[in-house]
């Protein structure tokens, strides 16, 4: 499975349960949403 450049490839995890495969991966640092702030 390829994974999208904005996860941390280190943060995967996955288990398998009763038929149902959970993957849970986290967004890279660089991913991360940042505020701005905007002088108006």
């Amino acid at each position: 499975m390829a994974l999208p450049e904005a996860i941390n490839p280190d943060s995967v995890k996955a288990e398998y349960a009763n038929g149902v495969l959970k993957v849970r991966m986290e967004k890279a640092k660089s991913a991360k949403v940042r505020k701005i702030a905007i002088a108006s």
